[in-house]
């Protein structure tokens, strides 16, 4: 049985609230996770030029860290017409204007996966292989951008894709839960969606854990990460993405 735990929109605009969730993730004896960096979150600050980010991100930790692209800046650009009704519900449901590669089709998409990989680059010394789209949402395009690119994977609700040369997809099945804040009503509703999700999925081989900035900023939400978080490394194994894919 595998976990795949996950830090979102790292950026250094949430350094404050990233500092409490390792705080969480080391009390639990988590050993392994997947931070997904946003070169520039919602174009406020460039991750690549500001110090105090580049401090924290080769910083020391007591457990591994393995590093993938989010986006570019996680915002949906303007929206000309209204689209699919497949991009109308996801928009209106399942983010708050945070799709930022929902509508954008592979010309689009390039340019803003080149930028990201540069920042990535400037950071790390080295590109990434795993991409995350902000809030799992993607245009059915993406795929053969990311394997232009070189990308080996890219993750979605479904679960987590590898990509081959030619841009082909092989599915590894993983529910995700995640928790959402954004209002009062998702925030407390995630509450008690969240454990009946775990209770659901709890023969699943693999199941991914996505954590997010904001989630630190609500006692509730803390206990309610910290409750199926020490429930899941009972009986699961922490994996990271490179011992999926290979």
């Amino acid at each position: 049985m595998k976990l795949h735990i996950s830090l979102h929109d790292v950026a250094p605009v949430h350094l404050k609230r990233i500092a409490r969730a390792e705080e969480l993730l080391q009390k639990w004896g988590a050993d392994q996770i997947t931070y997904l960096m946003v070169p520039q979150f919602h174009g406020e600050i460039d991750s690549a030029t500001d110090e105090n980010f580049l401090q924290f991100c080769r910083a020391p930790r007591p457990f591994k860290v393995e590093w993938s692209l989010h986006g570019w800046q996680h915002l949906e650009g303007r929206v000309k017409e209204p689209g699919p009704l497949r991009e109308r519900f996801a928009r209106r449901w399942m983010t708050g204007g945070e799709g930022e590669f929902l509508a954008l089709n592979k010309r689009e998409a390039t340019p803003l996966l080149k930028k990201g990989v540069e920042s990535f680059r400037t950071i790390f010394s080295v590109s990434p292989s795993h991409f995350v789209p902000p809030a799992w949402l993607w245009h059915p395009e993406l795929p053969s951008a990311l394997a232009e690119m070189q990308f080996r994977s890219f993750e979605t609700h479904r679960g987590i894709a590898t990509l081959s040369s030619e841009g082909e997809k092989r599915w590894i099945e993983a529910p995700v839960i995640s928790w959402a804040t954004r209002t009062f009503t998702r925030r407390n509703g995630a509450l008690m969606v969240t454990p009946l999700q775990a209770c659901l999925w709890r023969k699943r081989p693999l199941l991914r854990l996505a954590l997010h900035p904001h989630d630190f900023d609500w006692p509730q939400t803390i206990r309610s990460i910290e409750r199926l978080l020490q429930k899941e490394l009972m009986h699961r194994e922490t994996v990271t993405i490179s011992q999926l894919t290979t």
